[in-house]
């Protein structure tokens, strides 16, 4: 009687167990059991690891445990110093460049004044010496009083500009004097890491550290390069006065 009534009911309510066993298949999170490395049902993330601090320098039981390991990095520090030393080099020449260009402006005017103190001085003294004033000069006719205005005016400009120009020729030629020692420097790394590939080879090949004292070598050289890049970035051409406007000349001849 009773199993005759379940049928009934079932039969009444055909969903009712359809629903059951749809909420009971659904997942049910429990307090505290949250999975944060898991998102949309995947697999859990595995945690990143924070990169390796980059070793600055090798010791020798280092470099004969792993002397691959060792030839990479000291390769790795060759090209960075290489890299560094082009940066510095475009620098400098950017430099020295602004130098010449502020040099020549006032530079070849410079020899202009000179010139024009050569000629006119000779014109004068030979006027004088001939007694044939007024004195003339490139088509220009100059009473003595004003020639010897001209020339002192010369005068003052020359003991003016002449030391900023011989700053300006020692601060450029300090300039070349370093950009000559990096573009020195580039080629000695250079050298250094073809020496590097040959030496990563007999490694390879011997399966061990055969010139472990050649491998400490190495590294010094990477710290003599190191050092010497430092002192060499302190040194500059230093602030220099700001370069004069050329000189008029032909109002500096008409007066």
């Amino acid at each position: 009687m009773n199993r005759r009534a379940d049928r009934s009911v079932a039969a009444r309510r055909p969903g009712a167990f359809a629903l059951a066993a749809a909420l009971l298949a659904l997942p049910v999170a429990l307090p505290g059991c949250d999975d944060p490395g898991r998102t949309g049902g995947g697999a859990p993330r595995t945690p990143s690891k924070p990169a390796p601090v980059p070793k600055a320098s090798w010791t020798t039981d280092e470099m004969a445990a792993d002397p691959e390991g060792y030839l990479a990095w000291a390769d790795a520090q060759l090209v960075e110093q290489t890299a560094t030393r082009a940066a510095r080099i475009e620098s400098v020449v950017a430099r020295r460049k602004e130098l010449e260009t502020r040099r020549d402006s006032f530079g070849t005017n410079l020899d202009d004044l000179k010139n024009i103190d050569k000629r006119l001085g000779d014109a004068l003294r030979k006027a004088e010496e001939e007694d044939r004033l007024p004195v003339r000069m490139g088509g220009r006719t100059f009473e003595r009083a004003k020639a010897k205005a001209i020339l002192a005016e010369i005068a003052r400009l020359l003991a003016e500009r002449g030391p900023l120009l011989a700053t300006y020729d020692d601060g450029i030629a300090r300039l070349r004097t370093i950009e000559n020692s990096l573009r020195a420097d580039v080629a000695r790394l250079a050298a250094l890491r073809d020496k590097l590939a040959v030496d990563l080879e007999q490694v390879r090949v011997s399966h061990g550290v055969a010139e472990l004292e050649q491998l400490r070598s190495t590294e010094s050289e990477i710290a003599h390069y190191a050092k010497i890049l430092g002192s060499l970035a302190e040194e500059s051409s230093g602030s220099l006065p700001a370069a004069p406007p050329p000189v008029d000349l032909d109002s500096l001849l008409e007066g």
